[in-house]
């Protein structure tokens, strides 16, 4: 084999190898406008989550796993807690359920947790000042 022909052969190898090399960044370049309508669109709900999680008259919270992750301002006005308190990692959501209830609390909880339905449920809350406030939960899967 000569230098020209392996010269060739290499030339031949390389093209190929761009060809390949243009086609991921193709789908590379298709993956991250993907990636950023998807951002966008998440960003939008969480928008529209918030937007209308303030104006209820309701207190809503999301709990994970005990930890208060979000509660809305009617929580705030009504509970005495600011939303950093709600938020540290020192706060349990069990903080804020009167000792009567928190067994069942715990036990519908954990009905949550096995993707159980959990049908909504009358529960005594205390607020930071220790008045009982008489609620009802009602919570929904991820998902469903």
């Amino acid at each position: 084999m000569s230098k020209i022909e392996g010269k060739d052969k290499t030339r031949k190898k390389l093209i190929i190898e761009l060809a390949k090399l243009r086609q991921h960044i193709i789908k590379l370049e298709k993956s991250e406008t993907e990636n950023k309508r998807a951002a966008k669109a998440l960003r939008q709900s969480e928008q529209k989550f918030r937007s209308i999680a303030e104006c209820s008259p309701n207190m809503i919270f999301i709990n994970s796993k005990g930890q208060v992750v979000y509660a809305n301002r009617r929580c705030e006005e009504i509970l005495g807690y600011k939303r950093k308190e709600f938020y540290s990692p020192d706060f349990h959501f069990l903080t804020l359920v009167a000792k009567e209830s928190q067994s069942f609390v715990k036990k519908s909880y954990r009905k949550y947790l096995n993707g159980e339905e959990v049908f909504p449920y009358e529960y005594t809350l205390l607020t930071k000042k220790g008045e009982r406030i008489e609620a009802i939960i009602n919570t929904k899967l991820k998902g469903n």
